[in-house]
Order: C-alpha cells, then structure tokens, then sequence
C-alpha cells in the first residue's frame, strides 16, 4: 500500500527561534494536506476481516459482505434484516365414490408459503 509519509518535524531549539517555528509550521501543513487530500489510496494488498453481514443501520458508504459478494451502503436503499412469514394456504376435501365404500373423505393442509427477502 502506498500512502503519504509524515514529513520529518525539526528538532526543538533550546530558545524560541522564529525559523524553527516556520519549519515546523511548514511540515505540520505539509502533513495535514496530505491527510486531507482525496488522492485515490494504491494498494498492493487489502485484507477485510470482520465484515457486517446487512447493511441495515450501517451508514453510507459502509462496506459488507452479503454472502460471497462486497457491498457498499447507498442513501435511500433499504435494507432490510430477517423478514420471514408462514400461513396456511386453505384446506382439501377428498371424497371418493367407489362401490362398496361410505363416505370415504378426508380434510388437511395444502401446504405452508414461506416468503424470504
């Protein structure tokens, strides 16, 4: 990874010594323009370890990891955590008229929906 190195500080004079100052003044701008600069970060590496797994109730621009894929949090998208339902979808009735046999008929469930998001 290349980043910006923090400029060398001069060492401290034993008395106030105005182009002491200067220097020291000149290399703390130095540093903080860099630090605040928006030049893009080059690495040659990058480890993410301990990743969220939802973007819910992250803040913008957050990175996390929605299975094997990166993703980034983005304003006015929604994520949502654990949404899940179960009903019952109705009832069968079953009767069967074959001779010899009464009132052969049975009722049960379809079946269950489950919806995940």
């Amino acid at each position: 990874m290349q980043r910006f190195r923090a400029p060398a500080l001069p060492l401290a004079p034993v008395e106030y010594d105005q182009q002491h100052m200067a220097q020291l003044i000149g290399a703390l701008r130095l540093y903080f323009t860099q630090s605040d600069s928006n030049a893009a970060l080059q690495l040659d590496g990058l480890r993410l370890l301990n990743l969220p797994t939802s973007g819910y109730n992250l803040p913008e621009g957050t990175v996390f990891r929605d299975g094997e894929y990166l993703k980034i949090v983005l304003l006015n998208f929604a994520y949502v955590q654990g949404v899940s339902g179960t009903g019952s979808v109705g009832s069968v009735t079953t009767v069967t008229n074959t001779a010899n046999v009464q009132g052969v008929s049975g009722t049960g469930n379809v079946g269950t929906v489950t919806v995940t998001v």
